[in-house]
């Protein structure tokens, strides 16, 4: 599953050694605090055991971070 929200591509999917262990790749712009990404992560971790019935420490939240000038849509740099 992906998703956007504000500028920041969300994908969520299951690890295949363990089906209930949700992982969630945020993709986003560079230039967020570690407290941003600190509180990003502890709220959707927060949503994603309660909406999957999973454990908190079975939920892997990861950042990928990149310039502004690494994003295109259609073609054309974001």
């Amino acid at each position: 599953m992906k998703f956007i929200v504000n500028d920041i591509l969300i994908s969520i999917s299951l690890c295949t050694y363990h089906y209930t262990m949700p992982i969630v790749t945020v993709s986003m712009y560079s230039g967020r605090t570690q407290r941003e990404k600190d509180r990003l992560a502890e709220a959707m971790t927060e949503d994603i055991a309660k909406i999957l019935n999973v454990k908190k420490e079975e939920v892997i939240i990861v950042f990928q971070e990149a310039p502004h000038g690494n994003w295109y849509s259609s073609g054309i740099r974001l």
